[in-house]
């Protein structure tokens, strides 16, 4: 039957323009890296996926294929999975409104940049919003974890293919009746819940030669309401610890791959709640 073929995801992950602060576009050279970290979230957002789902990842800064290579493996997949912050947007757009364009598959856009920035995607005015709206098919408010069985279905199901209408937006209800931006909710652990265990990203997908650095995370959440941050806005404005055990285990795993480099830490607040 058709629902029990195996599906195959591609993970994109955008650049980064050369200028800005996490390009590190002339550091890598002189560390003999291709790229600074590998993308978290994308490899732990693969690890909580349905088993039936097979993935590769395409790190931007790691290579980048011809356009032509690159619109063949998108058509191969049954589903395109996107973490982004809002200054990979030309990068999304980019490769949106050129090697995907016209193409079956559906596109999913998590990470920071949706939580934030939902309603300039949603009700876009501008030409390269327009592009993202009809380019994308499904937009994930704050940790890609909570919504993986509603993304399953969706890919399964109304969204199995590409559509240029408006992508459907995955949101707590509590945070979509507030203005973008409100920070009403920072407290409210019916959305920002506790972490317990989360699985051990996907490092099978990565080349760890490519990285200057693994990333790992311990907690998530911040205490401050510093004005010019917004990353408590979709992840809590308190710290919520993983357990040790967990903790160790990412080390534990990274350490039996034979890597021996470091490890960033990428906590929203490292000291938050010592």
């Amino acid at each position: 039957r058709a629902q029990d073929r195996a599906l195959r995801g591609l993970l994109l992950y955008p650049e980064f323009p050369a200028s800005s602060f996490w390009s590190y576009r002339h550091i890598m050279p002189m560390v003999g890296a291709k790229a600074a970290f590998p993308p978290l979230g994308l490899l732990t957002f693969a690890a909580l996926m349905p088993p039936e789902w097979s993935f590769e990842l395409l790190h931007l800064y790691v290579e980048r294929p011809s356009d032509e290579d690159l619109r063949a493996r998108i058509a191969a997949a049954d589903a395109v999975f996107v973490s982004a912050m809002s200054v990979q947007k030309p990068s999304l757009v980019a490769v949106l409104s050129g090697p995907a364009r016209g193409l079956e598959t559906p596109w999913v856009l998590g990470g920071p940049y949706p939580s934030s920035y939902r309603n300039h995607i949603l009700e876009a005015r501008t030409p390269s919003d327009t592009i993202l709206r009809r380019g994308l098919d499904v937009l994930a408010w704050g940790e890609g974890g909570q919504w993986v069985p509603e993304i399953h279905r969706l890919l399964r199901a109304e969204r199995r293919r590409h559509s240029d209408e408006c992508p459907v937006l995955l949101i707590p209800d509590a945070i979509a009746t507030q203005e973008p931006g409100s920070r009403r909710a920072l407290n409210d652990r019916t959305i920002f819940k506790e972490l317990t265990r989360t699985p051990l990203p996907r490092w099978d997908l990565i080349d760890l030669r490519d990285y200057r650095a693994m990333m790992m995370q311990t907690t998530v959440g911040c205490r401050f309401r510093c004005d010019f941050c917004d990353i408590i806005q979709f992840n809590g404005g308190f710290t919520r610890p993983r357990t040790l055990e967990s903790v160790r285990d990412d080390l534990e795993a990274v350490l039996a791959l034979g890597y021996r480099g470091g490890v960033f830490t990428v906590d929203d607040n490292f000291v938050g709640n010592p």
